[in-house]
């Protein structure tokens, strides 16, 4: 139906992952497989509402569900690790999204341990004032998302007691701490 969307259906009942902001398209596919929409899966938060989750669950009745790292603002099924849906015939599992060595952690944990944060979320900002407390001197922050929110540049801005130009359209923040960011 979309590009990064997906329908899956099996024996009149339907999972969505990751939908588009318009959904008329998946109902009427629904309907013409004779099927009913069951579960919208949500593989990732998108704050700037670039889903139709919201919309599609409240068309049809169908159950939203997240990881269990997920915290929504709305009614979303928070799925455990290993936790099992059924669809027809077919089951999911989901699966908590730690791999290839990689730990999955809030923000304000990351902060602590990292040397280089990439944002690619469009939510609005993902690294903020508590976080650029705790980077360790010399971290590296860039946004490569949807929207320049991510960072709170505002906020970083706001608490730098000096500011330089570390490279060519690079710039570095001092903060109070004496760290630079």
């Amino acid at each position: 139906i979309a590009q990064a969307a997906y329908y899956l259906e099996n024996n009149g009942e339907v999972a969505i992952f990751d939908p588009l902001r318009e959904v008329q398209p998946y109902m009427d596919k629904a309907e013409k497989d004779g099927a009913k929409i069951k579960y919208i899966f949500e593989t990732h938060f998108h704050a700037d509402f670039v889903s139709g989750h919201l919309d599609l669950a409240q068309k049809t009745g169908a159950k939203i569900v997240y990881g269990p790292t997920a915290q929504p603002e709305f009614d979303a099924l928070i799925a455990t690790d290993n936790q099992e849906f059924k669809v027809g015939d077919y089951t999911i599992k989901a699966i908590e999204a730690i791999m290839d060595g990689y730990d999955v952690m809030p923000m304000n944990e990351a902060a602590k341990i990292g040397d280089f944060f990439v944002t690619v979320t469009g939510c609005d900002k993902v690294i903020d004032e508590e976080d650029f407390a705790v980077m360790k001197d010399g971290a590296i922050l860039c946004n490569a998302g949807h929207f320049d929110c991510e960072i709170d540049m505002t906020g970083l801005r706001e608490i730098a007691i000096e500011t330089r130009e570390q490279r060519k359209n690079i710039m570095g923040y001092m903060l109070p701490t004496g760290q630079w960011i």
